[in-house]
């Protein structure tokens, strides 16, 4: 919200101090915005804001279009004095908006031209985020490759999971010591079946995190294993992405990667379960795929 003034003035006139704090008020004109300034009284005074019992207004702005800057030169003395401003929208007969996070400038030489002020809030949008173009949300970034990404957790039910032959025997929505694990899926009959299941994901995710759930009998010793394959476009080319065995009790076995899903490409389970002595010892509950992407509009 506030910004060092550039040093742009003709030679051999009086400089004038002071700070331009750049404001981006609500996108309703009929609301003004009051700004106010602190000084803080901390030891570090450009890191910790003052409280705001020393916070004062020192103009209120008129917001003729609403959405546009507007630009506020603060009149000050040349010192190292750090100077904190924060700002909100009032209206009479309205309750005054929550204040900006507070931002803080030192005192410099206001340029004849007021400069573009960026607002460096860090505070959240609270408000519905319209774009007026049809142009792609990408979300980029120079601090790295892993950076400017969408992050997101998909988790599939062992219920979506469906037997690989007609005389498979399992159940969905599971009872275990008289506790229901509802979407989850076990063997409706001792011995193994073998259930396979397609999960849709975005086109050109990284995949980064597969996570398995389940529960099993150890001794004697119940079986459930799960291996995700990575499905090209046509369905022609499988890779495998983890082999998931030797399930623990109530453990959730993971594993780190970095795999992309080609464009319309999917994830392939085979899921096998082997019951020992009796229906309740193989029963697998989720798999979650964490994931990231660039673009927005691609994500689920």
């Amino acid at each position: 919200m506030a910004t060092v003034p550039t040093q742009d003035r003709l030679t051999l006139t009086q400089p004038k101090y002071g700070i331009t704090v750049g404001i981006y008020p609500s996108s309703n004109p009929s609301f003004d915005v009051e700004l106010q300034r602190g000084i803080s009284t901390s030891a570090t005074p450009s890191l910790v804001a003052p409280t705001s019992s020393r916070f004062s207004q020192i103009a209120v702005l008129g917001v003729i279009n609403g959405g546009a800057r507007v630009d506020y030169q603060d009149g000050l003395p040349q010192s190292n004095q750090f100077y904190w401003y924060r700002a909100r929208s009032i209206r009479d007969g309205w309750t005054p908006s929550a204040f900006t996070t507070a931002v803080n400038a030192q005192s410099g030489i206001i340029p004849a031209s007021i400069p573009g002020a960026i607002p460096f809030t860090g505070r959240p949008i609270n408000t519905e985020l319209r774009l007026t173009t049809a142009a792609v949300l990408q979300i980029a970034s120079t601090a790295g490759s892993t950076a400017g990404f969408i992050t997101k957790t998909i988790t599939f039910s062992g219920g979506q999971f469906q037997s690989q032959t007609s005389t498979g025997k399992v159940t969905r929505g599971t009872s275990t010591s008289g506790t229901v694990t509802l979407g989850a899926i076990q063997c409706s009959s001792v011995g193994g079946q073998t259930c396979v299941g397609f999960i849709p994901m975005p086109p050109n995710a990284v995949i980064t995190q597969l996570t398995g759930e389940c529960v099993r009998q150890i001794s004697p010793a119940a079986a459930v294993s799960l291996k995700v394959y990575n499905v090209s476009t046509n369905g022609a080319g499988r890779v495998l992405l983890k082999n998931f065995t030797s399930f623990n009790t109530g453990a959730n076995p993971s594993s780190a990667m970095n795999s992309t899903v080609a464009p319309g490409g999917y994830l392939y389970g085979v899921l096998t379960l082997n019951a020992v002595t009796n229906i309740n010892t193989a029963i697998f509950r989720t798999l979650k795929v964490t994931y990231r992407m660039r673009q927005y509009h691609h994500a689920y």
